[in-house]
């Protein structure tokens, strides 16, 4: 699916009343599990949750679904053959990613929670990342 129909509004809304019911650890907990061998909509869905708290919507989102659709094509066990790079965010090398949680190699949740800190230190959003990778063909 296109990038800007992986998350409807039916969903948004849907996912907030969701985080309402939910405690900040549960909904962690269930997004941990939803992340084992998940989908790419799947991956993107919890990236959508997980970006809300930095305020990463609207053209922080659009940068974001566009890196990591260049990247990995949002699929968890995205492996470069050129290089270690491994992932959802293509971590280079991938076991860079057990400092999020020992699940790496199979986890969306865990890839993406490196991910995005990753983006937010060294880039300081997924736009800055985007325009990186725009350059350079790489972030």
């Amino acid at each position: 699916a296109p990038v800007s129909e992986s998350i409807n509004e039916s969903q948004k809304r849907k996912l907030k009343k969701e985080k309402l019911r939910t405690s900040s650890a549960e909904l962690h907990k269930k997004l941990h599990k939803a992340g084992r061998r998940a989908t790419p909509e799947k991956a993107r869905w919890i990236a959508w949750i997980l970006t809300e708290p930095r305020g990463w919507h609207d053209e922080q989102w659009f940068c974001l679904t566009k890196l990591w659709q260049k990247e990995s094509s949002w699929e968890w066990d995205s492996d470069n053959p050129t290089s270690d790079a491994y992932g959802i965010p293509q971590a280079l090398p991938g076991k860079k990613m057990a400092a999020a949680g020992r699940d790496w190699l199979y986890n969306a949740y865990t890839q993406i929670k490196w991910g995005l800190k990753y983006i937010k230190d060294r880039y300081f959003s997924p736009c800055g990342a985007w325009r990186h990778s725009e350059a350079v063909n790489w972030y």
